[in-house]
């Protein structure tokens, strides 16, 4: 009878040991991922930075509306200018209003964020950023700071683009070439980031086993492509 309570006490307390240790593997794993650090090292070009202002504009609603705006102000404008006070023929005025809009799209789509990226010298610089769950850290030559993830608001994103934004124009915004990531791996863990910290919509895809190791992506160059 002693023999048997100690057998069931024995049974016991191995399956309370084995839940135990398997809490703790289950707990040091999920603060493994939670620690893991996105690394990423490089340098933008212009026509990549124009490329992503354009990226921007075409998603940013607000700023397409203000540009309708001050289009559709412009051109009431001209019609009046030319119609009333300087009696131009109405041919003459719809010419007027297409070069002046081709113009003023062409100077905010191209010419702004040329000019802004030519002007700020931050951008000849080599970007080392980091990416956890603490935060993201950044470094250059001119620029040693921490920010915290509650300052982006949204995420955007095309096949050659992630853009952080943080504010209502281009220069809010943090962007980060998809050519930068060394591998599969490091793209999608710093994609389920994103997903846990800006944007919980965003996708995560769960790399297999065959992905992380016999098939991973490797870039054929970290050099960005040519975006003319």
């Amino acid at each position: 009878m002693h023999h048997l309570l100690l057998k069931n006490v024995n049974i016991e307390l191995v399956g309370i040991f084995n839940s135990q240790v398997s809490y703790i593997r289950i707990s040091f794993m999920e603060r493994l991922e939670n620690t893991e650090v996105v690394q990423l090292n490089f340098k933008y070009t212009e026509q990549e930075y124009l490329a992503a202002a354009r990226l921007f504009l075409w998603r940013s609603k607000e700023t397409l509306i203000r540009l309708v705006v001050s289009y559709t102000l412009i051109s009431f404008g001209l019609i009046l200018l030319s119609l009333i006070e300087l009696g131009l023929s109405l041919w003459f005025t719809i010419s007027l209003i297409l070069f002046v809009g081709a113009a003023f799209f062409h100077g905010f789509i191209f010419d702004l964020p040329r000019r802004y990226f030519r002007g700020d010298l931050k951008f000849r610089d080599e970007y080392n950023l980091s990416f956890s769950d603490q935060g993201i850290g950044f470094n250059t030559r001119s620029i040693n700071a921490s920010v915290a993830w509650s300052l982006y608001t949204e995420v955007i994103e095309d096949k050659s683009f992630y853009l952080l934004i943080y504010g209502k124009n281009i220069g809010s915004v943090t962007i980060i070439p998809k050519r930068v990531f060394r591998d599969s791996k490091q793209g999608v863990a710093f994609r389920a980031l994103l997903h846990r910290h800006i944007d919980q919509n965003l996708s995560v895809k769960q790399l297999s086993s065959e992905d992380s190791c016999e098939n991973t992506y490797v870039p054929s160059s970290l050099e960005p492509p040519d975006w003319r």
